[in-house]
């Protein structure tokens, strides 16, 4: 069962706006000649509020205080910040099977309020906010040593830098996101060890990290299929999914491919579904196409 770890600004939570907005009136309210613009965020080498206020040019002295008027602002709204589209299925898809976590320089009361207003309390097992001890990195390992379970990967879900290098840091695998707070451009600068454009790619990248051992010969494949409209096992990008409890796009799926028996990558693309059809839950993973291992 892996451990997903997610940041949430940028991430969980669409507080761009917010992030601009309350920076602004704090740096007006301190004195701070400031024009907050989404650069100072995509900036940054540490995505955090301490950092975001002195690259807003508040002085030493006021960036605690700086800190302080924003995480206040975020707890006084009148209604949590918006969740990013498709993201609340994704998670509530991922929960059934895996163990999930935030990692947040939020405040865990923020996040807390947040998860309640989506209906996502009940997916996520604890959160390790900015009231937590430590940096990132730290929380990370402390939420694997808390929910990790040996020989099982564990995953950093991110939209900064510094959530790609806490990762790597942690020794733990990064899923740079491109919907957040800084570009994707400069998350691939940090070489992750995935990139996302869409929350349900969460679930075919964990999948794959589940596929079994077992080897699929061409000749089981062939055995496995039961011709037009009742196909039970398909093959894509050598992986072997059994679709026969999926009998709603199957056959229009089968309309589309005209090689039974065989690794169908190449003829996808032209199928009405392309890849999302092996994000439903009625499909599942059977293990490898024998002619795509390496040996």
């Amino acid at each position: 069962m892996p451990l997903i770890l997610f940041d949430f600004d940028g991430v969980l939570a669409d507080t761009l706006s917010d992030m601009l907005l309350f920076a602004q009136q704090v740096c007006d309210r301190l004195g701070v000649n400031h024009i907050v613009t989404q650069n100072d965020l995509n900036s940054l080498e540490t995505m955090s509020f301490a950092e975001y206020g002195r690259q807003c040019e508040v002085p030493e002295p006021l960036v605690e205080e700086f800190v302080r008027r924003c995480l206040e602002r975020f707890s006084e709204k009148e209604s949590p910040p918006a969740i990013f589209s498709g993201l609340a299925q994704a998670i509530h898809e991922l929960c059934q099977d895996n163990t999930l976590a935030i990692v947040s320089g939020n405040t865990g009361k923020n996040v807390k309020t947040f998860l309640i207003q989506h209906g996502l309390d009940r997916c996520f097992q604890a959160i390790f906010g900015v009231d937590s001890p430590g940096g990132k990195s730290e929380k990370i390992e402390q939420a694997r040593r808390q929910f990790g379970k040996r020989g099982e990967p564990v995953l950093m879900v991110g939209d900064s830098l510094s959530d790609i290098r806490a990762a790597r840091d942690a020794s733990v695998k990064s899923i740079a996101v491109s919907w957040g707070h800084q570009s994707i451009e400069r998350l691939l600068s940090a070489s992750p060890d995935y990139a996302i454009h869409k929350p349900m790619e969460l679930l075919d990248i964990i999948r794959r990290m589940n596929i079994p051992d077992r080897i699929i010969t061409l000749a089981e494949l062939r055995r496995n299929d039961g011709g037009r409209y009742s196909r039970k096992w398909i093959a894509y990008n050598g992986i072997v999914y059994d679709v026969t409890d999926c009998p709603k796009w199957r056959g229009d799926l089968h309309e589309n491919l005209h090689f039974p028996a065989q690794d169908l990558t190449s003829e996808l693309p032209d199928a009405p579904h392309k890849e999302e059809v092996f994000l439903h839950e009625c499909v599942k993973i059977v293990g490898r196409l024998e002619e795509t291992v390496e040996r």
